[in-house]
């Protein structure tokens, strides 16, 4: 059988990707695990302003200088995780103006993807699928449990984002600079997800 140790060995050293070329924000939203969250070295040579840690009873410990959010969250499919969705999103939202941030649960497959999903969907209104898609094709251990997706369908509803017509990332950028952004919207470039050993996922 194998085990969580026997996953990240295997995992950890993937290479990392962007998942869209341009960002609207100015800084870098990597998706990780803990190993990335343990990384100082790597926090410190990447500029990490903020961390936020979608996990309990992790001991984890960022870099002086970066803020630190935890969200005490288990991966169950009972576990409302999206009653966590607007902070994380407000979190994420707020530090990403300021720089690079890294959002992390122990594996970087299910809740710290979940999250980062979510804010995908919300900042661009997109669907779910195609938010999912996105991350997917560029960190493939993403899996959030069957919990976590019917209620990320659930927020795509609350959203409104079922009715509206799936834009490509050139209509969302050109959306993006003819329209003023209003309080609370993230200035800059469009947002990107890579990956570092593939503990990573990085949204530039």
């Amino acid at each position: 059988m194998r085990t969580f140790v026997d996953f990240m060995e295997k995992y950890k050293v993937v290479c990392s990707n962007v998942i869209l070329e341009n960002t609207l924000t100015s800084g870098t939203l990597y998706l990780g695990d803990f190993y990335a969250a343990l990384d100082k070295k790597w926090q410190q040579k990447h500029q990490l302003v903020a961390v936020l840690t979608v996990a309990k009873d992790l001991n984890i410990e960022p870099a002086q200088g970066i803020a630190h959010k935890v969200i005490d969250a288990i991966d169950d499919p009972s576990y409302d995780l999206s009653q966590h969705f607007d902070e994380c999103y407000e979190f994420m939202s707020i530090w990403l103006k300021r720089g690079p941030i890294l959002v992390h649960c122990a594996a970087g497959v299910s809740r710290s993807a979940a999250i980062v999903i979510y804010f995908i969907m919300r900042f661009f209104k997109w669907s779910y699928i195609k938010s999912f898609q996105h991350v997917k094709a560029k960190r493939s251990v993403i899996c959030p449990n069957e919990g976590f997706i019917r209620q990320l369908k659930k927020h795509e509803k609350l959203l409104g984002l079922v009715v509206f017509r799936e834009s490509t990332l050139e209509e969302e950028q050109k959306r993006q600079t003819q329209t003023k952004p209003s309080r609370g919207v993230i200035r800059g470039r469009s947002v990107v997800i890579r990956t570092q050993k593939q503990p990573l996922t990085r949204f530039k």
